[in-house]
């Protein structure tokens, strides 16, 4: 009996931890680059921005927006630096003739301080059909599908542990 009041003891700390694991901000880079208006900061080294350019966010993507100028060729017309439940695309370029846009998102820490023509990350939205990206999951994935395995793997353990004594 005495095994079994550890095990109600411990059971809620165990199943705090793993929840506060899951709920656990993704971490991203947010701010904004338009020619002639911004400073450089955000284009070239996002961590210097003045201000909040860190952000916790509960989305579950870290994202860049970058467009460029056809003409003159390279020339960058924005950047963004931002975080989406559901980024309009994963890691995509386009062009439409007048300007180049590439798409890029990732799903850990600070990811999104690249320069937004190389990809972040290899990265499959799980919500939509496949595609040729992969999913690289973080603690916090993981351990949100874990949780579910663990209380119940608990539970079954609490009623054999019942049963033997």
């Amino acid at each position: 009996m005495e095994l079994i009041s550890k095990i109600l003891f411990f059971f809620p700390i165990v199943l705090c931890y793993f929840h506060l694991q899951g709920v656990a901000a993704l971490k991203c880079y947010t701010c904004n680059y338009n020619y002639g208006i911004d400073s450089e900061e955000c284009l070239n080294d996002p961590a210097s921005v003045v201000g909040r350019p860190v952000t916790n966010c509960n989305k579950k993507f870290c994202t860049i927006i970058r467009q460029e100028a056809k003409n003159p060729k390279g020339h960058i017309k924005s950047l963004s630096r931002q975080c989406a439940d559901k980024p309009l695309f994963l890691n995509e370029a386009f062009d439409d003739g007048e300007f180049k846009t590439y798409y890029r998102s990732c799903t850990t820490d600070l990811c999104n301080n690249g320069n937004g023509i190389s990809s972040v990350g290899l990265i499959r939205d799980p919500n939509q059909g496949h595609g040729e990206n992969m999913v690289i999951k973080g603690i916090n994935a993981s351990t949100k599908l874990f949780t579910p395995f663990l209380i119940k793997g608990m539970f079954i353990a609490a009623r054999l542990l019942v049963k033997v004594f």
